[in-house]
């Protein structure tokens, strides 16, 4: 009987294991790398705040409305917060072109109504002088040092509301600088280059130039064009 006992018991047990073997066993393993935090998308909005051109971009609400449209467009229907935004002007000498950066919900909070985006804009512009050459090459060598642009693993995308004339003292020689430090953000396919506002007069210029860059999606449109139509990244 006791034989038959202990049998019994050591059949129990032996069930018993083989369930609790069954059943989820703890996560011994080391814990998974969280997704290091990546801008996917990197917006660069460069405006123009030179000389008569400050009244279209700022007074008017031209520069609000544009930035609102490119919310919408690349934002509208993404969950990341790791997008990055960055404002950066071009008026008076090659100083202060960068302007603000952070998140979209950053710029939302901070510049909820036209009235506000216009009165930073204003507050920053220099109307004296127009180094639109000097000043876009800022900031393209701004954006290039990006470690995720470098490599190509964000997706950049430089908006430029400008007429692209230039009257610094040799507007030859800064636009070579500005073509070399454009040159810096071309062999990737994930780079877009888009000009709007444009003089009718140098589109086909700056056309050239940038594909001369290596800037594989560019886009560039003239003044009379009435709503600038935005590229997409894929």
């Amino acid at each position: 009987m006791r034989s038959k006992l202990s049998i019994s018991v050591l059949t129990a047990a032996l069930i018993a294991a083989l369930l609790i073997g069954c059943g989820k066993r703890p996560d011994t393993s080391p814990p998974e790398m969280l997704t290091k935090a990546d801008n996917e998308y990197v917006i660069c909005l460069t405006i123009d705040l030179s000389g008569s051109f400050l009244s279209q971009m700022a007074e008017s609400g031209k520069a609000y409305d544009f930035a609102t449209r490119l919310i919408d467009k690349y934002y509208r229907n993404k969950t990341t917060t790791t997008d990055k935004i960055i404002l950066c002007q071009i008026s008076g000498g090659t100083d202060k072109c960068l302007l603000w950066e952070g998140r979209i919900h950053d710029l939302r909070r901070e510049f909820g109504t036209a009235s506000q985006f216009r009165d930073f804009l204003l507050k920053h512009a220099n109307p004296n002088a127009s180094y639109v050459h000097d000043g876009l090459a800022n900031v393209a060598d701004y954006l290039a040092d990006d470690e995720r642009i470098e490599s190509g693993e964000a997706k950049l995308g430089l908006f430029i509301l400008s007429d692209m004339l230039d009257n610094s003292p040799d507007p030859q020689k800064s636009e070579e600088r500005l073509v070399q430090s454009f040159s810096k953000l071309g062999g990737t396919s994930k780079n877009v280059v888009c000009m709007y506002y444009v003089n009718q007069q140098l589109v086909g210029h700056w056309r050239q130039q940038l594909h001369a860059c290596g800037i594989k999606a560019s886009r560039v449109e003239s003044e009379i064009v009435g709503k600038p139509s935005l590229p997409n990244f894929e």
